[in-house]
């Protein structure tokens, strides 16, 4: 299978899972029957709607941009080498035919940092548009001397 059909399968568009969905429908039925009871207020219930539909965006936002940090850690994983510097721009241009915005990369290009995955020299520049990224080197990664 190719790379780009591995992303189109890790990419793809879905909804929040089926155990928040029934919980927010839950939600969503005791606000209305406390509202019909005369529990609580109109205004009251409308606000708690509000909050459930909030989390529900929030839920699928955050299940987008974890399917995003898949697709982009399997791109840098394919697609670059080890010690070699990558800005975001070219990254972005190959995975914006996916539908990944430049926001979504660089939330999960700070993640895949945030796990040791990748470096960047961001404290050596003064300008973003010299960032680089990189998979990090390891001594095991380096080139092998063996004596003849």
């Amino acid at each position: 299978m190719q790379v780009r059909q591995k992303i189109d399968i890790i990419i793809k568009p879905i909804g929040i899972t089926k155990t928040k969905e029934k919980i927010m429908s839950t939600l969503i039925q005791s606000i209305g029957k406390l509202e019909q009871e005369g529990i609580i207020s109109v205004s009251l219930a409308n606000t708690l709607m509000k909050r459930v539909e909030k989390q529900q965006r929030q839920a699928v936002r955050d299940e987008r941009q974890s399917r995003v940090n898949q697709t982009v850690a399997f791109y840098i994983g394919s697609n670059w080498q080890k010690g070699q510097g990558y800005r975001v721009k070219a990254t972005e241009l190959a995975l914006r035919q996916h539908g990944i915005t430049r926001k979504e990369l660089e939330t999960a290009m700070k993640t895949l940092h945030s796990k040791g995955l990748l470096t960047h020299n961001k404290d050596q520049v003064k300008n973003n548009c010299h960032v680089q990224w990189r998979l990090p080197v390891t001594e095991d990664d380096g080139a092998d001397f063996a004596s003849n």
